[in-house]
């Protein structure tokens, strides 16, 4: 296989080529075969075509070659659109002839639906690729879109044509080819430069990764929209997003996939392991990647970026105009939800607007009300003396519903009053159909960043916020990372007794209350009469995540007599048979008020991961929990992990002092299992924490 440099020069050959064939060339524009030579042409490709098809003399005016090995040139890549069953002789004819780079688009090379023939063809493909060193992007794709370049080989007609597309900033990549070109049509039609797109299908070579990490190193693209089905090789997602943030340029990621529904449909579609959502989101945030929820976030992030640059490291000061009083409520709500401070306006901006208008009122949000429009230099007015008065690092024009004859007499001076604005601005309307059509257009024509609704542009700048804002502490964070140690061989992992529980996480500075491990019923009472007070007895077994459950925990109050307690010893015996339970722990009884839940795990995916929480009982239902990386749990990450809770930011608040000690506790428990591969699960759960000492302890664990 190709090192890095060979990995570099082969993705140039694929995403600017001086020459390229088209194997398997077709007639027809609209069809896979005929897309390429169609689109290469009208969008003025300058380098050289050749058509190969062994059927054929000619192919939309090209001379025809029977293979690409009788091209008489060099050829810098090629597009196979002939069907999986013949595509291996031509890939290896390509690899002969020196060929760079290969957009693969036939399907049929394992994806759930090939069977064990397109499997058993990919494991063909995969070997020729290794010994051959020609570079794939697929199989199943329709390919890539450059516009830097005028070079759009994509073997699909289905896209805006060269006079509706605008050359911007802005590059994407996506696993599923539906979901790049909606992606990269919807951009473009919200004036979204998206001058690269590339579609990787099932990645059985060049992967997303790859084009991210070559999208970093070219000066012309300043953010990377990314749709992923999978994360394929994890190191080197880590390591292409430490990259992307340390240089800053974002990427804005949708993962598809989530849910368990979702997760069946990636792998019935590229085969692809679409893995544990919530780890997947701790790996997306601890690494500075703005995850988004649906398509139209992606280019409503990357048209911010675009148009008002890298994201700063301070919180944004936004102030809004909306002719709407409503509205202006609603976007007022939606900023206060997702962290966008509105400063109240200057009493300059108050005086001016009494008097100048006759029912506004000098606010931020600023509601000109509808006076604006029979005199639309108001509005221009008031936009300018809002800007000039305040002290605003970002605005927001909202607009309401406007017809064609109404929206051209109030948007009349918009652009002049925006020529003003030295705050990055941005734009909202509520599309509605044809009766809105002028409105859009006028409102795009402006060349500021617009969205569909000001609900929108809220969460949009929120995310571009929250990059920036996180960005210093991610880099310091990432620098801080722990080195792994090699992984354990053993597949067979054994439970530790809850005693034994006990003492590893002691060492490790998670506190318990005294405790004594006892084997009979007797023991068990002279236990209960040194500990005093109300006590517990728990089964020493590890198998039982919730002992009470099973009737492996009792509660014996204080004054009840040893009786009591060599009888509870005897029931927990009785019950815990099926377990072979020969010993239990007679612990003190911890007081407190709120219960928490520590633990870590390792993850097939991403390796050991910690987790912090609500705990309980009902840990699974309250929905409070975060998770990290465990080689990333250190310093200020550690107590992030805290206060990234509901129940850690109310203890924050309560007694900051025992949210460092939980911080550290969860960093000590990720440097063990980073440090020791050979444990596969810590659940501390509760731990018990008494809000008038602000003390804590640990009242159950499992190690595994």
């Amino acid at each position: 296989m190709t090192g890095h440099t060979g990995r570099q020069r082969a993705l140039e050959t694929l995403l600017t080529p001086r020459s390229v064939a088209i194997i398997g060339a077709g007639e027809v524009p609209t069809t896979f075969n005929g897309a390429p030579i169609h689109n290469l042409r009208s969008f003025g490709y300058r380098g050289e075509i050749y058509a190969v098809n062994p059927g054929r003399s000619q192919v939309q005016g090209i001379t025809c070659h029977a293979s690409v090995l009788d091209i008489p040139g060099e050829v810098d890549t090629a597009v196979v659109t002939v069907p999986a069953r013949v595509a291996l002789p031509v890939l290896r004819e390509c690899a002969a002839k020196g060929v760079g780079s290969v957009t693969l688009v036939s399907s049929g090379f394992g994806e759930g639906a090939a069977g064990d023939e397109g499997q058993a063809r990919a494991a063909e493909l995969e070997e020729l690729i290794h010994s051959s060193g020609l570079r794939v992007l697929g199989p199943n794709t329709a390919g890539l879109v450059n516009l830097f370049d005028d070079y759009v080989p994509r073997a699909a007609h289905n896209h805006h044509g060269p006079d509706q597309v605008r050359v911007g900033r802005v590059a994407l990549v996506s696993q599923s080819g539906a979901c790049g070109n909606t992606l990269f049509n919807r951009a473009q039609a919200n004036g979204v430069g998206v001058s690269i797109s590339v579609a990787t299908g099932d990645q059985i070579d060049l992967d997303v990764w790859d084009l991210v990490e070559h999208f970093l190193a070219d000066p012309r693209i300043s953010v990377i929209m990314a749709v992923l089905e999978s994360f394929g090789d994890v190191a080197k997602a880590r390591a292409t997003a430490s990259a992307a943030l340390a240089v800053g340029k974002p990427i804005v990621l949708l993962k598809v996939g989530q849910s368990s529904v979702g997760g069946a449909v990636v792998r019935a579609h590229s085969g692809s392991i679409a893995g544990n959502a919530a780890v997947q989101a701790a790996v997306l945030r601890d690494h500075g990647i703005i995850a988004v929820r649906d398509l139209d976030e992606l280019w409503e992030v990357a048209r911010l970026v675009e148009s008002w640059g890298p994201p700063p490291a301070q919180p944004i000061r936004l102030g809004v105009v909306s002719v709407s009083g409503g509205e202006a409520a609603l976007i007022a709500d939606q900023c206060a939800e997702h962290g966008i401070a509105l400063p109240p306006a200057t009493e300059e901006f108050a005086a001016f607007v009494d008097s100048t208008f006759e029912y506004a009122s000098g606010a931020n949000p600023f509601d000109p009300t509808g006076e604006v429009v029979s005199r639309p230099h108001r509005l221009r007015e008031g936009i300018e003396a809002f800007v000039r008065t305040n002290d605003y690092s970002h605005m927001l024009v909202a607009s309401p519903v406007f017809g064609g004859d109404l929206a051209q007499r109030y948007y009349a001076e918009l652009p002049r009053a925006l020529e003003a604005v030295e705050a990055k601005a941005a734009l909202s309307a509520w599309p509605a159909g044809e009766f809105t059509g002028t409105q859009v257009s006028l409102l795009a024509s402006t060349g500021r960043p617009v969205f569909p609704n000001s609900a929108r542009a809220v969460r949009a700048m929120s995310l571009y916020q929250d990059y920036g804002l996180r960005g210093p502490d991610l880099l310091a964070t990432l620098a801080r990372r722990r080195a792994p140690a090699a992984e354990a061989v053993s597949a067979a992992f054994t439970p530790l007794s809850y005693a034994a529980a006990r003492a590893l996480l002691g060492k490790l500075g998670l506190p318990f209350v005294e405790a004594r491990t006892c084997v009979s019923a007797e023991a068990a009472a002279e236990a209960s009469a040194a500990l005093g007070g109300q006590i517990v007895l728990k089964a020493n077994v590890p198998s039982a995540v919730h002992k009470a459950d099973h009737g492996l925990l009792e509660f014996v109050h204080g004054g009840s007599g040893p009786e009591s307690v060599r009888a509870a010893y005897d029931r927990i015996l009785a019950a815990g048979e099926e377990w072979d339970v020969s010993s239990v722990v007679v612990e003190g009884f911890a007081p407190g008020q709120v219960q928490l839940i520590v633990g870590a795990h390792r993850d097939p995916e991403f390796g050991p991961v910690v987790l912090f929480g609500s705990g309980g009982g009902p840990v699974e239902f309250l929905d409070d929990t975060r998770l990290a990386l465990a080689d990333l749990v250190t310093g200020t990450a550690a107590r992030e992990l805290v206060t990234g809770t509901r129940i850690g930011r109310y203890l924050d608040a309560k007694a900051p002092a025992l949210v460092d000690e939980l911080a550290a506790a969860l960093a000590s428990v990720a440097e063990f299992m980073v440090s020791h591969p050979g444990c596969q699960s810590i659940d501390v759960n509760p731990c018990i924490v008494d809000m008038m000492t602000k003390a804590w302890a640990c009242a159950d664990a499992r190690v595994v």
